[in-house]
């Protein structure tokens, strides 16, 4: 694999945003970083809409649940010890607004400035023909 493979880490990537986010991505060559609360049941949807390996390292599980600092703060390490560049982030998830706030506080003591900025002016398009996973099997 090119070791310039451009690296992404997207939040709430078992459905909606995230989920499309995360395939189309992965779909142009990204390594995704997949954060989501339910990795198990998501990464299997992940794995099925992009035909990717369970043991493709472009396509990386992370659990991540956006209103546990705890859990942010694990995620941020596990992320951390990937070791590779990340040059963006999406955040997917619908995470209602003050838990939504609280969150995004918590995640600016964990992740370093850079990655913060990225994750505030990251822009991308969706692609109109890539389907999420019906949400009303889900409450992740």
């Amino acid at each position: 694999m090119a070791t310039d493979t451009r690296s992404i880490v997207i939040t709430g990537a078992s459905r909606g945003l995230g989920f499309a986010s995360a395939a189309r991505l992965y779909d142009e060559g990204w390594r995704v970083v997949a954060a989501m609360r339910n990795p198990e049941r998501g990464m299997s949807l992940l794995r099925a809409a992009t035909g990717a390996a369970a043991n493709d390292d472009r396509l990386i599980r992370v659990q991540l649940d956006l209103t546990d600092s705890a859990s942010i703060a694990a995620a941020a390490m596990v992320i951390d010890e990937t070791g590779i560049p990340r040059q963006g982030a999406v955040r997917g998830g619908a995470v209602p607004l003050a838990s939504g706030q609280r969150a995004m506080v918590a995640a600016a003591k964990v992740l370093p400035p850079a990655a913060l900025q990225r994750m505030a002016s990251f822009a991308m398009r969706i692609a109109p023909t890539q389907q999420a996973p019906d949400r009303s099997e889900s409450n992740d």
